[in-house]
């Protein structure tokens, strides 16, 4: 049976995907970090048990097996991603190393309860590589910027298909509008820590390109 028509129409605002998320970048050393913060309307507790209940995580971020506790491992079945979950304090923070095709970074999660809400920071940390010098850190952060907005819609009970509802809206022209203009924020934040403008313009442009999937 085919799909009503798409969900995400009524659901996202692509102004408030662009302003309502902070973007940090930071380098020292060889080492640079992409931060994140947002806002949601949902206290520490719920988020806490969104972003670690494998049954939670299967429905807007992958399906995740492995023994979830601090010192466990863990695996994405979809992707392929695993690591090790090296703390966890619950409902506060956890922290991950983040295993791809050989490559190993970090992520950190933190979560700050605020009067109706809670503010969550995303922290992911890399060596740079052949990846970064050509997509620079908006490959990672409009990665991250997606599970923000997923992590959003379930958290608010707004769709029963999130990942194809997110699919949808990454492949309209909507969703490419936001795909450029999320490069372009990522490309500024990254100026702001000392980057050279037109490699970071370059890099932007690529990466976008290749969300698109036009490169």
């Amino acid at each position: 049976m085919r799909r009503p028509p798409i969900v995400w129409r009524h659901l996202v605002n692509l102004a408030e995907l662009i302003t309502g998320v902070t973007r940090t970048v930071t380098t020292q050393g060889s080492h640079h970090t992409v931060q994140l913060e947002h806002v949601y309307e949902a206290s520490p507790v719920e988020i806490w048990d969104a972003i670690t209940q494998p049954q939670r995580l299967e429905k807007w971020f992958e399906p995740t097996e492995g023994e979830l506790i601090e010192g466990g491992r863990y695996q994405l079945t979809e992707s392929g991603t695993e690591g090790t979950i090296q703390r966890c304090d619950r409902p506060r923070s956890v922290n991950i190393t983040w295993e791809y095709e050989g490559d190993e970074s970090a992520v950190q999660v933190t979560l700050q309860p605020l009067e109706g809400g809670t503010h969550l920071t995303i922290r992911h940390t890399m060596e740079e590589n052949d990846h970064w010098r050509t997509y620079g850190p908006a490959a990672t952060g409009i990665g991250w910027e997606s599970s923000l907005m997923s992590l959003a819609l379930h958290l608010n009970a707004a769709s029963s298909d999130i990942l194809q509802d997110l699919c949808d809206f990454a492949g309209s022209t909507e969703g490419h509008t936001y795909t450029d203009d999320a490069a372009d924020a990522w490309k500024t934040a990254y100026v702001q820590s000392g980057a050279d403008e037109d490699q970071a313009q370059q890099q932007a442009i690529k990466t976008a390109a290749f969300y698109k999937g036009t490169e």
